[in-house]
């Protein structure tokens, strides 16, 4: 086997060519380093983006559970504030309301909260087909 051992240079051409190869090598590998950190902080901005639609189209979600349960829950504080302004009176009241539950859906029960889960469902599978545009 034949081993070239490196010849030293000889004169300043030469020496500027070797520096030139490794300045161009280098220029070369940052070029390449930047490219992938451009990739990288593109692939972070959609996420991001995914994030505040996915963040969007919860809230409109809530905005619209609540905007259909308000009805019911304005029913609910107009009856218990009949009951308390009665109960400040001494007047007696057959009506039994179930505060006291602990389940949110539980204390709602009835024909109002009933028409209103129904809603909400057809509305979701709506408004997912309509947050279609959120997506692009």
């Amino acid at each position: 086997m034949d081993i070239h051992l490196p010849k030293p240079i000889h004169g300043w051409r030469a020496l500027i060519g070797e520096v030139g190869i490794i300045v161009l090598g280098v220029l070369i590998a940052l070029g390449f380093g930047q490219l992938a950190e451009t990739i990288h902080e593109g692939t972070i901005a959609a996420q991001a983006r995914d994030a505040v639609r996915a963040e969007v189209r919860e809230n409109l979600w809530w905005l619209e559970y609540r905007g259909q349960r308000e009805p019911c829950i304005r029913q609910r504080l107009a009856q218990l504030d009949d009951l308390l302004a009665r109960a400040r009176l001494g007047e007696r009241s057959a009506y039994r309301h179930p505060a006291a539950r602990q389940d949110h859906d539980v204390a709602m029960a009835g024909e109002c909260a009933g028409r209103t889960r129904q809603s909400l469902f057809r509305r979701r599978a709506a408004h997912a087909r309509q947050h279609v545009l959120y997506d692009r």
